[in-house]
């Protein structure tokens, strides 16, 4: 274990959801710069395409949906709906012929 002013925390489960989790980042943008902090998820990984609540902490977003409903597709299913991460209105993805488009 590392000692001194730089020490790194013990890797708890704990401490490594606090690392995971988006904290505040209202001062991201603003000058001068205040308080943000991004989760190591969102900062190594791709956005998700159909947010789930598995994903809350990482974006800090406690109203992601809590069912499978919107994120499982079946085989069956020609199309689906859905609210992206990013947006403010649904989308509607269709499928013919095995395709999705």
């Amino acid at each position: 274990m590392c000692s001194g002013a730089n020490a790194y925390p013990d890797a708890t489960l704990t401490n490594l959801q606090a690392v995971f989790a988006k904290g505040d980042v209202s001062g991201c943008n603003t000058v001068p710069r205040g308080p943000c902090k991004h989760g190591v998820f969102e900062v190594s990984q791709d956005p998700i395409i159909i947010p789930q609540d598995a994903y809350g902490t990482a974006y800090n977003n406690p109203n992601f949906p809590k069912t499978s409903a919107q994120f499982i597709l079946d085989l069956s299913v020609t199309q689906k709906t859905f609210k992206p991460i990013d947006q403010t209105a649904s989308l509607r993805l269709r499928r013919s012929r095995s395709r999705w488009r």
